[in-house]
């Protein structure tokens, strides 16, 4: 088995499109979407070069997910910033989050809000 992490954005159009990104717009389905609010001193931001090379492929490299699974285990940080990959020049971000770590009693969660994709993003 793997590590949890949970796997979010820091805007709803960000979210939306990591979607698309990851699945068959196809089968794309509505889903909910929260808010978060995380404490700042909590938040560790990785800058792309720090990332592997490779990091932004079309396929997931190996090196990439041990180092998020290497962040996660050692528990240094409740949040982890990190470049989108479907979006050039790395200023996007995506957001990992540790559900192990002591400061996720702290995220506050809004109640959740139904998340339909525009018909014009899928296919016909």
């Amino acid at each position: 088995m793997g590590t949890p992490v949970v796997y979010a954005a820091t805007t709803l159009s960000l979210a939306a499109l990591e979607i698309l990104g990851h699945v068959d717009p196809a089968e794309a389905r509505p889903s909910w979407s929260y808010r978060l609010e995380l404490p700042d001193d909590a938040v560790e931001r990785l800058s792309p070069e720090r990332l592997p090379r490779g990091w932004n492929a079309a396929r997931p490299r190996a090196a990439t997910a041990r180092m998020g699974g290497a962040w996660a285990e050692g528990g240094r940080s409740l949040a982890l910033l990190v470049p989108s990959v479907h979006l050039p020049g790395a200023e996007e971000l995506i957001i990992l989050l540790n559900p192990r770590h002591a400061a996720w009693a702290d995220v506050k969660i809004s109640a959740p809000r139904l998340y339909r994709f525009d018909a014009r993003l899928l296919p016909r």
